[in-house]
Protein backbone atom coordinates (compact mmCIF):
# COMPACT_ATOMS: atom_id res chain seq x y z
CA UNK A 1 0.00 0.00 0.00
CA UNK A 2 1.86 3.73 -0.91
CA UNK A 3 1.33 5.53 2.28
CA UNK A 4 1.77 9.05 2.55
CA UNK A 5 3.78 10.52 5.68
CA UNK A 6 1.22 12.31 8.59
CA UNK A 7 0.22 15.58 8.30
CA UNK A 8 2.77 18.45 8.98
CA UNK A 9 5.63 16.85 6.58
CA UNK A 10 9.35 15.65 7.88
CA UNK A 11 9.79 15.55 11.72
CA UNK A 12 5.64 15.62 12.83
CA UNK A 13 4.26 13.31 14.90
CA UNK A 14 0.82 12.62 15.45
CA UNK A 15 -0.82 11.82 18.13
CA UNK A 16 -4.49 10.00 18.64
CA UNK A 17 -6.26 12.27 21.67
CA UNK A 18 -7.27 8.66 23.14
CA UNK A 19 -5.82 5.42 23.17
CA UNK A 20 -8.10 2.54 22.47
CA UNK A 21 -7.74 -1.07 22.75
CA UNK A 22 -8.12 -3.93 20.40
CA UNK A 23 -8.41 -8.27 21.13
CA UNK A 24 -4.77 -8.37 20.58
CA UNK A 25 -2.95 -5.07 20.91
CA UNK A 26 -3.42 -1.38 21.91
CA UNK A 27 -3.46 1.28 19.90
CA UNK A 28 -1.31 4.08 20.47
CA UNK A 29 -1.39 6.66 17.45
CA UNK A 30 -1.56 6.92 13.90
CA UNK A 31 1.54 6.61 11.69
CA UNK A 32 0.92 6.82 7.76
CA UNK A 33 -2.36 7.15 5.86
CA UNK A 34 -2.70 5.67 2.01
CA UNK A 35 -5.05 5.24 -0.24
CA UNK A 36 -5.88 1.38 1.15
CA UNK A 37 -5.53 1.93 4.66
CA UNK A 38 -3.89 3.76 7.86
CA UNK A 39 -0.57 2.63 9.78
CA UNK A 40 -1.20 2.56 13.23
CA UNK A 41 1.25 2.14 15.89
CA UNK A 42 0.47 -0.20 18.61
CA UNK A 43 1.64 -2.47 21.15
CA UNK A 44 0.94 -6.32 21.58
CA UNK A 45 -0.91 -7.58 24.95
CA UNK A 46 0.59 -10.44 26.39
CA UNK A 47 0.95 -11.79 29.73
CA UNK A 48 3.09 -11.11 32.29
CA UNK A 49 3.62 -7.71 31.44
CA UNK A 50 5.49 -8.54 28.32
CA UNK A 51 4.73 -5.89 25.53
CA UNK A 52 5.91 -5.06 22.16
CA UNK A 53 5.64 -2.83 19.78
CA UNK A 54 4.21 -3.25 16.35
CA UNK A 55 2.58 -1.51 13.21
CA UNK A 56 -0.84 -2.26 12.93
CA UNK A 57 -2.24 -1.76 9.03
CA UNK A 58 -5.92 -1.53 8.40
CA UNK A 59 -8.50 -1.56 5.87
CA UNK A 60 -10.40 2.00 5.36
CA UNK A 61 -13.88 1.72 6.78
CA UNK A 62 -15.42 2.86 3.58
CA UNK A 63 -13.11 -0.75 2.00
CA UNK A 64 -15.01 -2.63 4.66
CA UNK A 65 -17.83 -3.81 2.25
CA UNK A 66 -15.39 -3.91 -0.87
CA UNK A 67 -15.24 -7.40 -1.37
CA UNK A 68 -12.09 -7.41 -3.87
CA UNK A 69 -10.40 -4.40 -1.59
CA UNK A 70 -10.67 -7.36 1.13
CA UNK A 71 -9.53 -9.92 -0.88
CA UNK A 72 -6.75 -7.97 -1.69
CA UNK A 73 -6.12 -6.65 1.56
CA UNK A 74 -5.46 -10.58 2.82
CA UNK A 75 -3.95 -11.67 -0.30
CA UNK A 76 -1.00 -9.21 1.03
CA UNK A 77 -1.00 -10.98 4.11
CA UNK A 78 -0.42 -13.97 2.81
CA UNK A 79 2.13 -13.34 0.56
CA UNK A 80 4.05 -11.72 3.67
CA UNK A 81 3.38 -14.56 6.31
CA UNK A 82 5.41 -16.77 3.38
CA UNK A 83 8.38 -14.46 2.89
CA UNK A 84 10.96 -14.87 5.92
CA UNK A 85 13.88 -12.92 5.80
CA UNK A 86 16.12 -10.21 8.11
CA UNK A 87 15.55 -7.54 5.03
CA UNK A 88 11.99 -7.69 4.63
CA UNK A 89 9.77 -6.48 6.89
CA UNK A 90 8.18 -9.35 9.23
CA UNK A 91 4.28 -10.28 9.71
CA UNK A 92 3.08 -11.29 12.97
CA UNK A 93 -0.33 -12.33 12.39
CA UNK A 94 -3.88 -11.23 10.73
CA UNK A 95 -6.70 -10.68 12.07
CA UNK A 96 -10.49 -8.72 12.50
CA UNK A 97 -12.02 -6.83 15.00
CA UNK A 98 -14.92 -4.95 15.77
CA UNK A 99 -12.80 -2.03 13.73
CA UNK A 100 -12.45 -4.12 10.89
CA UNK A 101 -9.56 -6.52 9.02
CA UNK A 102 -5.94 -5.69 10.43
CA UNK A 103 -2.34 -6.96 9.75
CA UNK A 104 0.21 -6.28 12.24
CA UNK A 105 3.83 -6.44 11.33
CA UNK A 106 7.23 -5.41 13.26
CA UNK A 107 7.72 -1.97 14.04
CA UNK A 108 11.11 -0.55 12.80
CA UNK A 109 12.18 2.11 14.55
CA UNK A 110 13.72 4.79 11.62
CA UNK A 111 12.87 6.09 8.43
CA UNK A 112 12.15 5.20 4.90
CA UNK A 113 14.40 5.67 1.87
CA UNK A 114 12.46 8.42 0.52
CA UNK A 115 12.54 9.61 4.12
CA UNK A 116 16.51 10.22 4.37
CA UNK A 117 16.34 11.70 0.80
CA UNK A 118 14.10 14.56 2.22
CA UNK A 119 15.74 15.61 5.30
CA UNK A 120 19.18 15.80 3.23
CA UNK A 121 17.48 18.07 0.87
CA UNK A 122 16.07 20.20 3.43
CA UNK A 123 20.11 20.31 4.90
CA UNK A 124 20.89 21.27 0.92
CA UNK A 125 22.70 18.05 0.71
CA UNK A 126 22.43 14.38 -0.48
CA UNK A 127 22.75 10.94 1.20
CA UNK A 128 26.25 9.84 0.68
CA UNK A 129 27.30 7.29 -1.67
CA UNK A 130 28.04 4.97 0.53
CA UNK A 131 24.69 4.74 2.59
CA UNK A 132 22.59 4.49 -0.35
CA UNK A 133 24.81 1.63 -2.01
CA UNK A 134 24.63 -0.41 1.79
CA UNK A 135 20.33 0.79 2.09
CA UNK A 136 19.88 -0.96 -1.59
CA UNK A 137 22.12 -3.82 -1.09
CA UNK A 138 19.47 -4.89 2.12
CA UNK A 139 16.87 -3.91 -0.37
CA UNK A 140 17.79 -6.45 -2.92
CA UNK A 141 18.60 -9.19 -0.55
CA UNK A 142 15.07 -9.27 0.47
CA UNK A 143 13.33 -8.80 -2.81
CA UNK A 144 15.39 -12.12 -3.75
CA UNK A 145 14.21 -13.48 -0.59
CA UNK A 146 10.15 -12.45 -2.10
CA UNK A 147 11.18 -13.78 -5.09
CA UNK A 148 12.54 -17.13 -4.06
CA UNK A 149 9.71 -17.42 -1.71
CA UNK A 150 8.03 -21.31 -2.09
CA UNK A 151 4.82 -23.02 -0.45
CA UNK A 152 4.96 -25.71 1.39
CA UNK A 153 5.91 -28.19 -1.04
CA UNK A 154 8.38 -26.83 -2.23
CA UNK A 155 6.86 -25.02 -5.20
CA UNK A 156 7.84 -21.27 -6.11
CA UNK A 157 4.93 -18.45 -5.22
CA UNK A 158 5.96 -16.65 -8.18
CA UNK A 159 6.37 -13.39 -6.30
CA UNK A 160 6.24 -9.89 -7.79
CA UNK A 161 6.26 -7.17 -5.40
CA UNK A 162 5.48 -4.44 -8.35
CA UNK A 163 5.93 -1.91 -6.07
CA UNK A 164 9.57 -1.32 -5.28
CA UNK A 165 10.50 2.01 -4.27
CA UNK A 166 12.18 4.82 -1.82
CA UNK A 167 9.00 4.61 0.30
CA UNK A 168 8.80 1.01 0.35
CA UNK A 169 12.21 0.69 1.99
CA UNK A 170 12.61 1.60 5.53
CA UNK A 171 15.71 2.27 7.26
CA UNK A 172 16.31 1.08 11.24
CA UNK A 173 17.73 3.16 13.54
CA UNK A 174 19.54 -0.61 13.67
CA UNK A 175 21.27 0.19 10.11
CA UNK A 176 19.47 -2.55 8.43
CA UNK A 177 17.01 -1.35 5.29
CA UNK A 178 13.84 -3.83 5.09
CA UNK A 179 11.31 -4.07 1.92
CA UNK A 180 8.08 -3.17 3.04
CA UNK A 181 4.63 -3.41 1.25
CA UNK A 182 3.65 -6.47 -0.79
CA UNK A 183 -0.07 -4.55 -1.29
CA UNK A 184 0.01 -4.74 -4.39
CA UNK A 185 2.55 -7.70 -5.33
CA UNK A 186 1.34 -10.58 -7.91
CA UNK A 187 1.90 -14.28 -6.33
CA UNK A 188 0.29 -17.69 -6.71
CA UNK A 189 -1.18 -16.73 -3.41
CA UNK A 190 -3.86 -14.68 -4.55
CA UNK A 191 -7.42 -14.56 -4.90
CA UNK A 192 -7.81 -11.86 -7.14
CA UNK A 193 -6.32 -11.02 -10.93
CA UNK A 194 -5.38 -8.01 -11.79
CA UNK A 195 -7.41 -6.98 -14.60
CA UNK A 196 -6.17 -6.73 -18.05
CA UNK A 197 -5.17 -3.32 -19.44
CA UNK A 198 -5.06 -2.22 -15.86
CA UNK A 199 -1.52 -0.87 -14.52
CA UNK A 200 -0.94 -0.72 -10.92
CA UNK A 201 2.27 1.10 -8.82
CA UNK A 202 4.21 4.03 -9.30
CA UNK A 203 3.96 5.20 -13.00
CA UNK A 204 7.96 6.37 -12.40
CA UNK A 205 8.86 3.21 -11.46
CA UNK A 206 7.35 0.93 -14.30
CA UNK A 207 9.36 -1.07 -16.90
CA UNK A 208 8.07 -0.93 -20.70
CA UNK A 209 6.92 -3.95 -21.37
CA UNK A 210 4.99 -3.50 -18.24
CA UNK A 211 3.76 0.29 -19.46
CA UNK A 212 3.59 -2.18 -23.29
CA UNK A 213 1.29 -4.72 -20.85
CA UNK A 214 3.33 -7.33 -22.21
CA UNK A 215 4.40 -10.28 -19.71
CA UNK A 216 6.38 -9.58 -17.18
CA UNK A 217 8.45 -11.53 -14.89
CA UNK A 218 11.22 -11.16 -11.49
CA UNK A 219 13.25 -8.60 -13.87
CA UNK A 220 10.15 -5.92 -13.47
CA UNK A 221 11.23 -5.90 -9.71
CA UNK A 222 15.16 -5.47 -10.59
CA UNK A 223 14.40 -2.15 -13.01
CA UNK A 224 12.32 -0.57 -9.99
CA UNK A 225 15.02 -0.95 -7.96
CA UNK A 226 17.82 0.57 -10.81
CA UNK A 227 14.84 3.46 -10.27
CA UNK A 228 15.27 3.70 -6.60
CA UNK A 229 19.13 3.55 -6.38
CA UNK A 230 19.34 6.42 -8.94
CA UNK A 231 16.89 8.58 -7.51
CA UNK A 232 18.75 7.78 -4.41
CA UNK A 233 21.82 9.18 -5.50
CA UNK A 234 20.70 12.01 -7.43
CA UNK A 235 18.24 13.01 -4.96
CA UNK A 236 15.23 13.39 -6.97
CA UNK A 237 13.15 11.59 -9.54
CA UNK A 238 15.16 11.18 -12.61
CA UNK A 239 11.97 12.86 -14.39
CA UNK A 240 11.83 15.42 -12.13
CA UNK A 241 8.84 17.98 -12.70
CA UNK A 242 7.31 16.00 -15.30
CA UNK A 243 3.58 14.69 -15.35
CA UNK A 244 2.95 10.97 -15.40
CA UNK A 245 2.25 11.23 -19.42
CA UNK A 246 5.05 12.76 -20.14
CA UNK A 247 7.44 10.14 -17.99
CA UNK A 248 5.42 7.46 -19.85
CA UNK A 249 6.34 8.87 -23.01
CA UNK A 250 10.26 9.41 -21.97
CA UNK A 251 10.38 5.45 -20.73
CA UNK A 252 9.03 3.86 -23.91
CA UNK A 253 10.84 6.37 -26.20
CA UNK A 254 14.45 7.68 -24.51
CA UNK A 255 14.58 5.11 -21.32
CA UNK A 256 15.39 6.24 -18.23
CA UNK A 257 18.62 9.65 -18.40
CA UNK A 258 20.85 8.25 -16.13
CA UNK A 259 24.29 10.22 -17.19
CA UNK A 260 22.23 13.47 -16.90
CA UNK A 261 20.42 12.73 -13.72
CA UNK A 262 23.85 11.73 -12.03
CA UNK A 263 25.13 14.84 -13.85
CA UNK A 264 27.80 16.11 -10.82
CA UNK A 265 27.65 13.70 -8.45
CA UNK A 266 30.50 11.59 -7.63
CA UNK A 267 29.70 8.37 -8.40
CA UNK A 268 32.14 5.28 -9.30
CA UNK A 269 31.73 4.62 -12.84
CA UNK A 270 31.03 0.94 -11.91
CA UNK A 271 28.39 1.87 -10.01
CA UNK A 272 27.04 4.17 -12.92
CA UNK A 273 27.29 1.09 -14.89
CA UNK A 274 25.22 -0.91 -12.30
CA UNK A 275 22.29 1.45 -12.41
CA UNK A 276 22.28 1.48 -16.58
CA UNK A 277 22.12 -1.86 -16.98
CA UNK A 278 19.21 -2.54 -14.33
CA UNK A 279 17.45 0.52 -16.03
CA UNK A 280 17.65 -0.51 -19.67
CA UNK A 281 14.58 -0.93 -21.92
CA UNK A 282 15.03 -4.31 -23.37
CA UNK A 283 14.57 -6.51 -20.43
CA UNK A 284 17.20 -9.43 -21.64
CA UNK A 285 19.99 -6.91 -21.28
CA UNK A 286 19.25 -6.47 -17.62
CA UNK A 287 19.73 -8.27 -14.68
CA UNK A 288 18.42 -11.72 -14.85
CA UNK A 289 17.50 -11.81 -11.22
CA UNK A 290 17.81 -9.49 -7.69
CA UNK A 291 20.62 -11.53 -6.59
CA UNK A 292 22.86 -11.31 -9.45
CA UNK A 293 22.22 -7.15 -9.07
CA UNK A 294 23.11 -7.33 -5.46
CA UNK A 295 26.44 -9.20 -6.96
CA UNK A 296 27.83 -6.64 -9.17
CA UNK A 297 26.87 -3.51 -7.01
CA UNK A 298 28.80 -5.03 -4.04
CA UNK A 299 31.55 -5.88 -6.25
CA UNK A 300 31.91 -2.83 -8.00
CA UNK A 301 31.18 -0.66 -4.54
CA UNK A 302 33.81 -2.80 -2.57
CA UNK A 303 36.51 -2.01 -5.02
CA UNK A 304 35.94 1.73 -4.85
CA UNK A 305 35.40 1.44 -1.44
CA UNK A 306 31.70 3.34 -1.29
CA UNK A 307 29.75 0.82 0.62
CA UNK A 308 29.32 1.95 4.18
CA UNK A 309 28.93 -0.68 7.47
CA UNK A 310 25.36 -1.29 9.06
CA UNK A 311 26.93 0.51 12.30
CA UNK A 312 27.51 4.05 9.20
CA UNK A 313 24.12 3.37 8.40
CA UNK A 314 23.01 3.74 12.03
CA UNK A 315 24.88 6.82 12.57
CA UNK A 316 23.72 8.67 9.56
CA UNK A 317 19.86 7.99 10.23
CA UNK A 318 20.66 8.79 13.81
CA UNK A 319 21.98 12.51 12.41
CA UNK A 320 18.81 13.06 10.14
CA UNK A 321 16.10 11.94 12.03
CA UNK A 322 17.44 11.27 15.41
CA UNK A 323 15.23 13.95 16.92
CA UNK A 324 12.21 13.04 14.66
CA UNK A 325 12.67 9.59 16.32
CA UNK A 326 13.20 11.31 19.79
CA UNK A 327 9.79 13.06 19.61
CA UNK A 328 8.21 9.38 18.93
CA UNK A 329 9.55 7.87 22.10
CA UNK A 330 8.49 10.63 24.15
CA UNK A 331 4.78 10.17 22.30
CA UNK A 332 5.00 6.88 22.72
CA UNK A 333 6.14 6.94 26.13
CA UNK A 334 3.10 9.14 27.16
CA UNK A 335 0.58 7.03 25.26
CA UNK A 336 1.68 4.01 27.48
CA UNK A 337 1.44 6.35 30.55
CA UNK A 338 -1.56 6.81 29.81
CA UNK A 339 -2.61 3.41 28.54
CA UNK A 340 -1.40 1.96 32.18
CA UNK A 341 -3.69 4.32 34.10
CA UNK A 342 -6.56 3.27 32.56
CA UNK A 343 -5.29 -0.18 32.50
CA UNK A 344 -4.78 0.43 36.79
CA UNK A 345 -7.89 2.00 37.33
CA UNK A 346 -10.15 -1.07 35.48
CA UNK A 347 -8.11 -4.22 36.30
CA UNK A 348 -8.69 -6.03 39.81
CA UNK A 349 -5.38 -6.87 41.81
CA UNK A 350 -4.18 -10.81 39.90
CA UNK A 351 -4.75 -13.61 42.04
CA UNK A 352 -1.77 -15.13 43.15
CA UNK A 353 -1.43 -18.91 43.08
CA UNK A 354 0.92 -20.72 45.13
CA UNK A 355 1.55 -23.83 43.36
CA UNK A 356 3.64 -26.68 45.19
CA UNK A 357 4.86 -30.41 44.83
CA UNK A 358 1.79 -33.23 45.21
CA UNK A 359 3.98 -34.34 48.18
CA UNK A 360 3.83 -30.88 49.96
CA UNK A 361 0.07 -30.79 48.85
CA UNK A 362 -0.32 -34.05 51.04
CA UNK A 363 1.82 -32.78 54.25
CA UNK A 364 -0.58 -29.57 54.18
CA UNK A 365 -3.31 -31.16 53.48
CA UNK A 366 -3.15 -33.98 56.47
CA UNK A 367 -2.11 -30.24 58.47
CA UNK A 368 -5.46 -28.41 57.51
CA UNK A 369 -7.10 -32.03 58.76
CA UNK A 370 -5.51 -31.95 62.26
CA UNK A 371 -5.71 -28.38 63.13
CA UNK A 372 -9.83 -29.13 61.84
CA UNK A 373 -10.25 -31.75 64.16
CA UNK A 374 -8.14 -30.53 66.76
CA UNK A 375 -10.48 -27.21 66.50
CA UNK A 376 -13.96 -29.28 66.92
CA UNK A 377 -12.88 -31.42 69.85
CA UNK A 378 -12.10 -28.18 71.57
CA UNK A 379 -15.06 -26.64 71.26
CA UNK A 380 -16.91 -29.59 71.41
CA UNK A 381 -15.54 -29.79 74.95
CA UNK A 382 -16.00 -25.95 75.52
CA UNK A 383 -19.55 -26.30 75.06
CA UNK A 384 -20.07 -29.08 77.58
CA UNK A 385 -18.23 -27.25 79.97
CA UNK A 386 -20.68 -24.45 79.35
CA UNK A 387 -23.30 -26.48 79.40
CA UNK A 388 -22.18 -28.31 83.04
CA UNK A 389 -22.10 -24.66 84.08
CA UNK A 390 -25.64 -23.61 83.17
CA UNK A 391 -26.92 -27.92 84.09
CA UNK A 392 -28.13 -28.59 87.88
CA UNK A 393 -27.88 -33.15 88.50
CA UNK A 394 -30.49 -33.64 91.14
CA UNK A 395 -28.89 -33.60 94.51
CA UNK A 396 -27.79 -35.96 96.63
CA UNK A 397 -30.20 -37.67 99.29
CA UNK A 398 -29.31 -35.22 102.16
CA UNK A 399 -30.30 -31.96 103.73
CA UNK A 400 -28.30 -29.53 101.32
CA UNK A 401 -28.84 -26.35 99.50
CA UNK A 402 -27.50 -24.83 96.43
CA UNK A 403 -27.66 -22.10 94.40
CA UNK A 404 -27.69 -20.13 90.70
CA UNK A 405 -26.92 -16.91 89.03
CA UNK A 406 -30.54 -16.72 89.11
CA UNK A 407 -32.18 -18.52 91.72
CA UNK A 408 -31.58 -20.40 95.19
CA UNK A 409 -33.53 -23.19 96.13
CA UNK A 410 -33.49 -24.87 99.70
CA UNK A 411 -34.43 -28.43 100.78
CA UNK A 412 -35.14 -29.55 103.93
CA UNK A 413 -35.72 -33.49 103.17
CA UNK A 414 -34.05 -35.59 100.56
CA UNK A 415 -35.67 -35.34 96.72
CA UNK A 416 -37.00 -38.65 95.39
CA UNK A 417 -33.65 -40.69 94.01
CA UNK A 418 -32.86 -39.88 90.74
CA UNK A 419 -32.76 -42.86 88.58
CA UNK A 420 -29.53 -44.72 87.36
CA UNK A 421 -29.55 -42.98 84.25
CA UNK A 422 -29.89 -39.80 85.07
CA UNK A 423 -26.03 -39.21 85.74
CA UNK A 424 -25.55 -40.65 82.36
CA UNK A 425 -27.78 -38.39 80.08
CA UNK A 426 -27.59 -35.59 82.55
CA UNK A 427 -31.16 -35.00 83.33
CA UNK A 428 -31.75 -30.82 83.93
CA UNK A 429 -34.06 -28.83 85.55
CA UNK A 430 -34.59 -25.53 83.67
CA UNK A 431 -35.52 -22.51 85.91
CA UNK A 432 -38.74 -20.39 84.67
CA UNK A 433 -36.30 -17.36 83.26
CA UNK A 434 -34.30 -19.70 80.99
CA UNK A 435 -37.67 -20.87 79.69
CA UNK A 436 -36.85 -18.45 76.40
CA UNK A 437 -33.95 -20.34 75.52
CA UNK A 438 -34.45 -23.96 76.47
CA UNK A 439 -31.60 -26.67 77.15
CA UNK A 440 -33.27 -30.06 77.28
CA UNK A 441 -31.75 -33.52 77.45
CA UNK A 442 -32.21 -36.03 74.96
CA UNK A 443 -34.65 -38.92 76.12
CA UNK A 444 -35.25 -37.43 79.29
CA UNK A 445 -38.41 -37.23 80.37
CA UNK A 446 -40.24 -35.68 83.03
CA UNK A 447 -40.85 -38.07 86.35
CA UNK A 448 -44.57 -38.72 87.42
CA UNK A 449 -45.04 -37.62 90.82
CA UNK A 450 -48.30 -38.26 93.34
CA UNK A 451 -50.95 -35.80 94.38
CA UNK A 452 -49.67 -36.50 98.11
CA UNK A 453 -46.23 -36.29 97.42
CA UNK A 454 -46.41 -33.42 95.65
CA UNK A 455 -48.78 -31.56 98.60
CA UNK A 456 -45.80 -32.59 101.15
CA UNK A 457 -42.83 -31.67 99.00
CA UNK A 458 -44.46 -28.14 98.03
CA UNK A 459 -45.51 -27.81 101.94
CA UNK A 460 -41.34 -28.42 102.91
CA UNK A 461 -39.68 -26.94 99.97
CA UNK A 462 -39.70 -23.33 99.28
CA UNK A 463 -38.32 -21.09 95.57
CA UNK A 464 -37.24 -17.67 95.64
CA UNK A 465 -36.45 -16.22 92.32
CA UNK A 466 -36.60 -12.99 90.56
CA UNK A 467 -39.98 -11.86 89.86
CA UNK A 468 -40.81 -12.38 86.63
CA UNK A 469 -43.70 -11.73 83.83
CA UNK A 470 -46.02 -14.56 83.80
CA UNK A 471 -45.87 -15.96 80.52
CA UNK A 472 -48.51 -18.10 78.58
CA UNK A 473 -47.87 -22.02 78.97
CA UNK A 474 -48.28 -24.73 76.06
CA UNK A 475 -51.30 -27.17 76.84
CA UNK A 476 -49.99 -30.40 78.17
CA UNK A 477 -46.40 -28.94 79.42
CA UNK A 478 -45.78 -30.95 82.59
CA UNK A 479 -44.44 -28.12 85.27
CA UNK A 480 -42.92 -29.18 88.34
CA UNK A 481 -44.44 -27.56 91.52
CA UNK A 482 -42.52 -24.08 92.52
CA UNK A 483 -42.98 -23.03 88.97
CA UNK A 484 -39.61 -25.36 87.41
CA UNK A 485 -40.75 -26.70 84.02
CA UNK A 486 -38.91 -29.72 82.85
CA UNK A 487 -40.90 -29.61 79.92
CA UNK A 488 -38.65 -30.62 76.48
CA UNK A 489 -40.30 -28.07 73.73
CA UNK A 490 -37.99 -30.05 70.77
CA UNK A 491 -40.30 -33.45 71.34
Amino acid sequence: MPHERPPGGVGTVVCCEAVTRSGNYEMLFELARGGMGTIELGRTVGVAGVRRLVAVKRIHGHLSGSTEAIARFLDEARVAARVNHANVLALHRAARDERGLYVIFEYIEGESLDGLVDRAELRHERVPPSIVVRVVLDALAGLHAAHEAKDASGKSLGILHRDVSMQNILVGRDGVARLADFGISKSALHSVATEIGTLVGKVSYMPPEYLRHEPVDRRMDVYAMGVTLLSALAGHDPWQGASEAQVVSMVLTQGVPVSSALGGIEVAKEIEEVVARACHQDAARRHATARDMLDELERHARRSRCIASPVEVAEYVEKLAGGFLDARRQAIAESIESLEKVHISTTPPPRVNIVMPARSRLRVAAVVVSAATCSAGALFALARIHDSDRTSIDPPASDTSWSTASATVSASSPPPAAPATSAITGRRVVAPFESTNPITTPSARPQSVGPAQARSQAARSTVQARPQSAAPRESGTPVKPGGISTANPYR
